[in-house]
């Protein structure tokens, strides 16, 4: 299932030659030295998740509406969600996402209809709250956390297929 996975998203980033620019940038982007250093001071910090209150492992992804790479991810999520699920079935998904106008989030929210929890983050306040520090880039979207809230891994699997199989791992 990992495989079928990875396949959908390479095949996704390279239907068109505008995704193979933005797949690049993000190639170029996440081979920096800060985000390797990065990635070692996040994990173990506690991120401020006041809706959910779980000892359960939690994946919590960041979608911005008018983005259209997050948007085309949500089928490549809901195929990661079953395979999450079957491994481990307390796991608990939520998406913040953010958008400015309701009826958008409402066209989201649909389309996440798998997730556990879907929040309406207008202000981008899970962000401003917890996320100033990393790029505003996708990749830098998505936190497994324990049932502290404490960082075990971040960065998004849909687009970094190496960690698909980390996320598998520590779920």
């Amino acid at each position: 299932m990992i495989k079928r996975l990875t396949v959908k998203l390479f095949i996704m980033f390279f239907k068109s030659s505008s995704y193979i620019l933005f797949y690049m940038i993000i190639v170029l982007t996440s081979c920096s030295k800060g985000d390797n250093d990065d990635n070692h001071f996040w994990v173990g910090k506690e991120m401020s998740i006041p809706e959910i209150i779980s000892n359960d492992k939690k994946i919590v992804t960041r979608i911005v509406g008018d983005c259209s790479p997050c948007m085309q991810t949500i089928d490549l999520w809901k195929e990661f969600y079953s395979i999450a699920k079957e491994k481990n079935s307390k796991i608990i998904f939520m998406f913040y996402v953010e958008a400015r106008e309701e009826d958008r989030f409402e066209e989201i929210k649909h389309k996440l209809d798998f997730a556990d929890y879907v929040i309406f983050d207008r202000k981008a306040t899970f962000y401003k709250e917890n996320l100033l520090k990393f790029s505003y880039t996708i990749e830098d979207h998505t936190f497994l956390l324990n049932g502290k809230n404490e960082i075990i891994l971040f960065g998004n699997p849909m687009l970094k297929k190496e960690l698909i199989r980390k996320y598998i791992e520590k779920i």
